[in-house]
């Protein structure tokens, strides 16, 4: 789910920050309005490449599965022709996230066909940060 500036303190309540004054006490003392501004601005470049970002964890997560899955179809594998014939639907279905799809949010990885291969799939488990 994309970011708002709703989901971020920063945006309504100036942060606070621990220091030691001059006597070497820490102190807690808010933000000046520089750093309250940098830090809105560090936070909306969060929110503006939100999907930028997830889509690249994607191809990531993707490229992963593609690259454990390639020994399986070697013609050395000792699957099924059938099995192997699933497994390349399967890959190219990979292949084409997510340049097939337009939200990120919506991006399901599909399931490997191949139970024996032992792929477990976490969907979603590119959107965790």
């Amino acid at each position: 789910m994309a970011y708002t500036q709703a989901d971020f303190e920063v945006f309504t309540v100036r942060p606070k920050k621990a220091i030691r004054n001059s006597e070497g006490v820490r102190v807690v003392e808010d933000y000046t309005d520089a750093e309250w501004d940098q830090a809105k601005a560090d936070v909306q470049d969060i929110i503006d490449s939100y999907d930028v970002n997830l889509f690249a964890r994607i191809r990531e997560y993707r490229n992963k599965l593609l690259s454990d899955s390639d020994w399986a179809m070697h013609s050395d594998s000792p699957l099924s022709n059938a099995d192997k014939e699933s497994l390349t639907t399967w890959r190219t279905t990979l292949r084409n996230l997510p340049a097939s799809e337009t939200d990120p949010d919506d991006i399901t990885i599909p399931d490997c066909p191949v139970a024996s291969l032992g792929i477990m799939l976490f969907n979603h488990q590119y959107n965790n940060e």
